[in-house]
This record gives structure tokens, C-alpha cells and sequence, in this order.
């Protein structure tokens, strides 16, 4: 059986193509009962997009397409990228195909 640390940096052979970086927030360092202590710091400039999983309800969805959308507008941003994963039974493995959303508020 693998570890959890295991599972959660290795890349599936799906997304090896990716140039991802993962945390991992672990309770051994920082108490994560509070939500802001989970919050990271990252540089929205260097996303191209976001692909969102098989199973990611639509709510969610959206709520993270409103998010990406204040802040393009905060960014001065024409362009981001939403993706949705599905798995393809013919090739045997997960696609993403691009989703078309407007940045127009």
C-alpha cells in the first residue's frame, strides 16, 4: 500500500505533461483548525488555468469561475484557461477539453 505522501506528489501518467507544484499542509506544523492558516500565497499571473476533476459539482464550479473572474478584473486579465477532465473509455485514461467561459462580467 502507498504512503499518503506517496499518493498525493506522484503524478498519474495523465498528467506527467503538467508543470505543477504541490504543498501539502501538514498538522505536525502549523495547526490547521483555523481556516487562514491554510490559506497559501501564490502569483496568479503565472496561471494559465484551472482544470477542473471529474467529480467537482458544479456549484463548486462556478463559485471557483466567480473567484477567477474577480481576479482577472483585479489583474488585468483577458484570458485564463477552465478545463474539464473526463475520463475517455476508448484511449483508457483521463483528457481535459477546454470549456468556454466568458471572462465578461
Amino acid at each position: 500500500m502507498r504512503s499518503v505522501v506517496e499518493v498525493n506528489t506522484t503524478k498519474l501518467k495523465d498528467w506527467e505533461y503538467e508543470k505543477e507544484y504541490r504543498a501539502l499542509l501538514t498538522p505536525f506544523l502549523i495547526d490547521l483548525k483555523d481556516h487562514l492558516s491554510r490559506k497559501c500565497v501564490y502569483d496568479f499571473d503565472s496561471l494559465n488555468g484551472l482544470i477542473f476533476g471529474i467529480k467537482t459539482p458544479v456549484a463548486e464550479k462556478m463559485k471557483a469561475i466567480s473567484i477567477v473572474k474577480a481576479l482577472c478584473k483585479a489583474h488585468n486579465r483577458n484570458s485564463f484557461n477552465f478545463y474539464q477532465a473526463r475520463y475517455n473509455l476508448t484511449a483508457n485514461k483521463i483528457t481535459h477539453h477546454l470549456i468556454d467561459v466568458s471572462l465578461e462580467c
